[in-house]
């Protein structure tokens, strides 16, 4: 931001900036603040779901709970937004090394797997009740 900040003082040396230049880089600036925004809200959920999953590894836990599917869906919904709405960025949004969008679609997958044989086996024990 500094760098157009500075082109546009060199640009106009002496003389002000007119309304149309002021006014694209009011709608740059917003642009870059949402992208940040959006940046943020999403590092905030990757927190969120490593906090859940240290939890979980000491409580002892196997299974994904609710609360991890439901942060890796807003996680894929904000990552692929922020995809959709920057063109320029890339198609995979990498963190520590791991594609964290890939990774929350998988465990979603894997919670939906695991909740529809959770399903499977409770009607199979009804119907071998009756």
């Amino acid at each position: 931001m500094m760098f157009v900040w500075e082109r546009l003082r060199y640009q106009h040396q002496g003389k002000a900036p007119s309304i149309e230049e002021l006014s694209r880089l009011m709608s740059r600036i917003l642009k870059l603040y949402t992208l940040i925004d959006q940046i943020m809200k999403i590092f905030e959920l990757v927190q969120k779901t490593e906090r859940v999953h240290r939890a979980n590894k000491k409580e002892g836990h196997d299974e994904t709970p609710k609360v991890d599917t439901k942060l890796a869906q807003r996680m894929v919904t904000g990552i692929k937004l922020l995809i959709k709405e920057n063109p320029i960025l890339p198609m995979s949004f990498t963190f520590k090394g791991e594609d964290i969008l890939r990774q929350a679609q998988e465990r979603i997958a894997a919670h939906a797997a695991a909740a529809k044989k959770r399903r499977l086996e409770a009607d199979q024990r009804r119907t071998n009740m009756l």
